[in-house]
């Protein structure tokens, strides 16, 4: 390249604005694809699109350009992606960036992976195939370039994306507090397989938090909590609460409460105060409170009073459900979502009638709203069975409701646990006790699924020994993980009642559960302790046969 040209190629560079670059090179008789790509690239870091684009475009020719020209055309072009003109050109890119793959430096190829992830061209994901020969020679901000591309083009090669993962954690230390920052949010999109690489990055995010801006520290509480709730807790209230003393902005500030009420961590005073001083807080935030066990009842019973927390019926549905998970008092948004239930999703009807049951302080317009619901045409099984329950909580009898268990299909393991319980508390005499579509494999029932199963199995004197069996293990693997006391009650005294039936060998059992409940006893209530050692009682007398109708049972 002669002077004079090298000259041209950094005024238009230096250029003041996009126009001005247009016009330096629209002045000069002879230019060449250099100064194509300089005036280019000028557009593209204003991000402006002047009507004289189109015609910069035309001058651009593919098959002339040689790596770094390429390089530079295609971040360039995927800045400028949303212009009219531009997916022409791009395809010609890719063709040509194909050919010359075999040329591409480390810092060609994360520069072209972070320009075709840009405009989704997914048509170019065999770049990938590259990343093998040139990860060790990338720079930290080249890793994290790939890294994103690799979660928005949603490569599917294991070896490239492993390769990726083990030279991030091998240079853990090296990585700036932004590349740090997006390597942990695009590797969350593929929890599953980096797990130890997001566990390694978290021990540098927490050192890093003092350089990191509140969007970094956001993007990172929200991968961590994405990734590993339950391990991550700790870490991911350290970097909310430097993200808090930022000030971050409203959208932020969503994710961040989002991050913490995903990993249950408690809500600092600083997050509080910050939700009640915006004028506009939104549902999310209200949601996020009342998950993190943060006093939201006020807050949230009052804006909506005062109109600060309004919305559509979705938005209705998500607030009745924050109302009854903090049990603040108010029937204003019961009577909202009653209004609204035609316009509700499956999802938010369930919401709604679950709300209601829960709701126990506001009983008139609580029935109001789970009768008008069984009324509404329920099409999803999950949501029929919800309403149902919430009925039986609130001692309403819809026998209509139920004859339809009979054709309820493709239901979870919890609609068939849930929807036992509501036959058995009824006593309802159908065609389907949901029994007998429930096999021994009982991997997907969670504890107070088993717990649910087997109460309605003890009311209805249900002898399905190989289910009891089923339930007995399944139980018993749950017991340290999310057994709760309450959950091991009612397994007690289900089994004991069971055992006057002829099911009367787990008398180990119901001692080791027993003896479980005995070591969390502040956390049970009288009648649960109540329950247990009548159950106790009862199962070593073993008596003949007699009814337990005159039983208390701990009813959920």
């Amino acid at each position: 390249m002669s002077r004079r040209s090298r000259r041209l190629a950094q005024d238009i560079a230096a250029a003041p604005s996009a126009h001005a670059a247009w016009e330096l090179l629209r002045s000069q008789a002879n230019f060449d694809q250099i100064h194509v790509a300089a005036c280019l690239h000028r557009m593209a870091t204003q991000q402006a699109s002047p009507p004289a684009l189109q015609e910069l475009l035309s001058y651009v020719e593919p098959e002339k350009l040689d790596v770094d020209m390429l390089a530079i055309n295609c971040w360039s072009l995927a800045k400028l992606h949303k212009a009219p003109g531009t997916q022409a050109l791009w395809r010609r890119l890719v063709s040509r960036a194909e050919l010359q793959r075999p040329e591409f430096s480390a810092r060609h190829l994360s520069n072209l992976l972070w320009s075709v992830a840009r405009c989704r061209e997914t048509e170019a994901k065999s770049l990938l195939e590259e990343l093998p020969r040139q990860v060790q020679d990338m720079s930290p901000q080249g890793l994290a370039n790939c890294f994103w591309a690799i979660s928005k083009l949603q490569g599917d090669n294991l070896q490239v994306v492993d390769v990726l993962a083990n030279e991030a954690k091998l240079r853990a230390s090296e990585l700036k507090a932004q590349d740090l920052t997006s390597i942990l949010w695009s590797a969350s999109t593929f929890a599953v397989r980096f797990n130890d690489l997001i566990r390694v990055l978290a021990e540098h995010a927490a050192i890093c938090a003092p350089q990191q801006s509140a969007r970094q520290l956001t993007n990172a509480a929200w991968a961590l909590a994405t990734v590993s709730p339950e391990q991550m807790r700790k870490t991911v209230e350290i970097i909310v609460q430097k993200a808090l003393q930022r000030g971050p902005l409203t959208r932020d500030l969503c994710n961040l409460s989002w991050a913490l009420a995903a990993v249950r961590g408690q809500a600092s005073p600083l997050m509080v105060e910050t939700i009640e001083g915006l004028q506009h807080p939104t549902v999310g935030l209200i949601w996020a409170l009342c998950v993190t066990r943060a006093c939201a009842g006020p807050l949230l019973m009052a804006g909506v009073r005062t109109g600060r927390l309004s919305g559509g019926p979705a938005e209705v549905a998500q607030l009745l459900w924050c109302q009854a998970t903090v049990r603040a008092t108010g029937s204003e948004l019961l009577t909202a979502a009653t209004e609204h239930l035609p316009e509700l999703s499956s999802v938010d009807v369930s919401r709604c009638v679950w709300a209601a049951a829960i709701l126990e302080s506001e009983l008139p317009a609580a029935k109001q709203l789970v009768l008008q619901a069984a009324e509404v045409s329920l099409h999803d099984a999950a949501t029929v069975v919800q309403v149902s329950w919430s009925l039986t909580r609130l001692q309403l009898y819809v026998p209509q409701l139920l004859e339809r268990f009979s054709f309820l299909e493709a239901l979870r393991p919890q609609d068939m646990a849930l929807g036992a319980w509501v036959l058995a508390f009824w006593h309802f005499v159908g065609n389907r006790t949901f029994f007998e579509d429930i096999g021994a494999d009982l991997t997907y029932f969670g504890a107070q699924d088993l717990s649910n199963l087997a109460w309605a199995m003890a009311i209805q004197l249900v002898t399905n020994e190989p289910l009891v069996v089923a339930i007995a293990v399944a139980a018993q693997r749950k017991i340290s993980s999310e057994m709760t006391p309450q959950h091991l009650c009612n397994l007690i005294w289900s089994f004991a009642a069971m055992s006057w039936s002829g099911v009367n060998h787990f008398i180990p059992t119901l001692t080791r559960w027993s003896n479980e409940v005995l070591q969390r006893s502040h956390e049970v209530e009288t009648l649960g302790l109540a329950a247990t050692s009548w159950s106790l009682a009862t199962a070593t007398a073993r008596q003949p046969r007699r009814s337990t109708a005159g039983r208390e049972s701990p009813r959920r």
